[in-house]
């Protein structure tokens, strides 16, 4: 078993046998929402996403992790609820 299969097993299972509880979920029967939407706390959750990239930031631009964390803060202060991190695979 991969690590991917492995990850995508326990997202599913955990949930299945009540190890967790569950927190979000993606609801397929559009009632409330008019569209499938992703459910936090069982209020729909719109997502005002904005992608950074921290790896850039860091190996390209050499900002140091305070600036880094400064972009973040500022991305919440703009209104974004969701922030993106692409992660580098080598």
């Amino acid at each position: 078993m991969n690590t991917r299969t492995a990850l995508t097993t326990a997202l599913i299972a955990i949930p299945l046998l009540g190890l967790a509880n569950t927190i979000s979920y993606v609801d397929l029967n559009p009632k409330e929402a008019h569209k499938i939407v992703l459910r936090v706390d069982e209020k729909p959750y719109f997502m005002t996403n904005i992608q950074v990239r921290l790896d850039k930031l860091r190996y390209d631009w050499d900002w140091n992790a305070d600036t880094r964390d400064a972009i973040i803060a500022q991305a919440a202060e703009d209104g974004f609820n969701t922030v993106s991190i692409p992660i580098q695979w080598r």
